[in-house]
């Protein structure tokens, strides 16, 4: 009977190797963080022995790190250099049972956190004899396929923050959350994918927990050797007495397919199918639509309009010029008496986006008004940090991805446009990314 499961074990565990070898000769791949998790023996404890951690397809893909030396900061978006872009890193180590309860851990050393597990990853708000708050722990994916990957980044049903700490008390602080790629052909430029600064729900200290929304992140182009990052903190350092932590469950997942090496994109549009200019505008307002399965039926439909939907991407995506008269009242209205008023110029500000970014900081810097101050440092934040329920972001990403579906050369120049009006980093990337490969003939 013994023998019988381990030849059945044995089995299963071939058919699954064999699996994977066949969706990789497919030119597809697939990554889990917590699927690829593995448990290192006790006799590994306090070493670095099996980080880097083998993936599924046997290649040490995955990195438990944490980032060291990182400062205090304001929120995410708020103009200030986000920890995961300028700060080392070093490997955890391994500690087979984590504070006596029987789980193992990456770690910094023995006992001492921040931590990485299965689950996901805990940060200590801090300093202890324990552990700092200026260790920040990440997951750092590396792509070892030797290919040019079009890879999707997402995350698990389990997406979700708690706060806890010792006594039963936690710290009601934000906590930013962040994943974002790394360039290595480009001397390890980091370019983020998603950055996020959650409240806790209650200004309180008690216990809690908040299901986040799954970040929808557009296809990104990863480069041999490129990788992506996972990694969160919490805001502010805890200096009262006990010892106060945030965790993230996350499920971090990585699907990815070659891209396509071919000749030069053809110089005749797809077939422009039904879509008229009528259409075509339907569509670009739908491609704000919060529903992620509607919006990829969106994106499909409007690849269908061919050049003339690329044309019109371009036009969008560039803007009519603005009044500079009128954004100087804007401006100026943004310390008018009434507060709607404000908000209303606040508004039209904010939708103007990257066309009023010189004159908002021209504003931020010389205007005598604190108001005017304040508001127009926060809409340059939004534009150079928007969030990803930003509906003009969420638009723009989705609009790369129908013009690299379309692929034709009206496709670049929409792409062109979009690199001379945008100002976030992470829709530049994207769109220098398809305009690249549309050139060089992947798509």
């Amino acid at each position: 009977m013994r023998c019988a499961f381990h030849v059945a074990t044995a089995w299963f565990v071939l058919a699954g190797a064999a699996a994977n070898l066949r969706g990789e000769e497919r030119g597809e791949f697939v990554w889990s963080r917590s699927g690829d998790f593995t448990s290192r023996p006790a006799g590994d404890r306090n070493t670095c022995h099996g980080n880097p951690a083998n993936d599924r397809y046997r290649r040490p893909a995955w990195s438990y790190e944490y980032f060291h030396s990182v400062p205090d900061g304001a929120a995410l978006g708020e103009g200030n250099t986000p920890w995961f872009v300028g700060c080392p890193t070093r490997r955890m180590v391994w500690d087979p049972d984590w504070w006596g309860s029987g789980t193992g851990t990456w770690a910094v050393r023995d006992e001492c956190g921040p931590t990485v597990t299965r689950p996901g990853l805990s940060h200590i708000n801090c300093d202890t004899e324990f552990a700092r708050y200026s260790h920040v722990p990440a997951v750092r994916w590396r792509n070892l396929t030797g290919k040019r990957l079009l890879a999707s980044v997402a995350m698990g049903a389990n997406f979700q923050l708690k706060w806890a700490g010792t006594f039963q008390q936690a710290t009601p602080f934000g906590v930013d959350v962040a994943i974002a790629l790394v360039d290595a052909s480009d001397g390890g430029r980091c370019i983020p994918l998603y950055a996020r600064t959650f409240a806790k729900p209650t200004d309180s200290e008690q216990f809690e927990t908040l299901d986040l929304p799954r970040p929808e992140l557009p296809e990104v182009r990863v480069d041999p050797n490129d990788q992506i990052i996972l990694t969160f903190r919490a805001r502010q350092r805890y200096t009262g007495g006990g010892a106060r932590w945030v965790s993230l469950t996350d499920d971090l997942g990585i699907k990815a397919r070659p891209l396509k090496q071919g000749a030069a994109p053809p110089a005749q549009s797809q077939p422009a199918g039904a879509l008229d200019a009528g259409r075509i505008g339907e569509l670009w307002k739908e491609l704000a639509d919060p529903n992620a399965a509607r919006a990829s039926e969106t994106v499909a439909q409007l690849a269908r309009g061919g050049d003339a939907a690329a044309a019109f991407l371009a036009e969008q995506c560039a803007g009519a010029a603005p009044d500079d008269r009128r954004i100087a009242a804007l401006i100026a209205d943004l310390d008018a008496e009434s507060w709607r008023q404000r908000e209303r110029a606040d508004k039209e500000l904010r939708a103007l986006g990257p066309r009023a970014a010189a004159a908002l900081q021209t504003a931020a810097r010389t205007t005598p008004s604190e108001e005017v101050r304040v508001r127009a440092t926060a809409l340059l934040a939004a534009l150079r940090c928007p969030t990803d329920d930003d509906p003009r972001t969420i638009r723009l990403n989705r609009a790369v991805r129908v013009l690299r579906r379309i692929g034709s050369k009206a496709s670049v120049e929409a792409l062109r446009a979009i690199l001379a009006h945008c100002t976030a980093p992470d829709a530049r990337y994207h769109a220098q990314a398809a305009m690249d490969d549309l050139r060089a003939g992947r798509q």
